[in-house]
């Protein structure tokens, strides 16, 4: 089970470094190369698809961020109140 959890890790460390890495050069293409066979267009079709990439995954990491924020604070309160009731339940013992 553990060698499953560290190769979804590596993995997934392994796309963002190539979506880094593909991010960057695109954006650091040389113009007059892009212009002279025609790779202008397909590049800014290329930016336009990783803008909306990167939108998206903003927005789905502060939703992801929000939500473990309201369980880990529901998980806070519940054990602090299962430890309430457990020095009251112990008094009366």
């Amino acid at each position: 089970m553990y060698i499953i959890f560290l190769q979804v890790i590596i993995f997934l460390s392994l796309a963002i470094i190539v979506y880094l890495y593909s991010k960057n050069t695109l954006l650091r293409a040389p113009e007059e190369d892009g212009e002279k066979f025609g790779l202008r267009r397909k590049e800014n079709k290329n930016l336009i698809f990783l803008e909306k990439l990167d939108k998206t995954a903003v927005d789905f990491r502060e939703k992801f961020f929000r939500r473990l924020k309201i369980i880990s604070s529901k998980m806070d309160n519940f054990l602090k109140k299962r430890i309430e009731d457990s020095k009251n339940n112990k008094n009366h013992f």
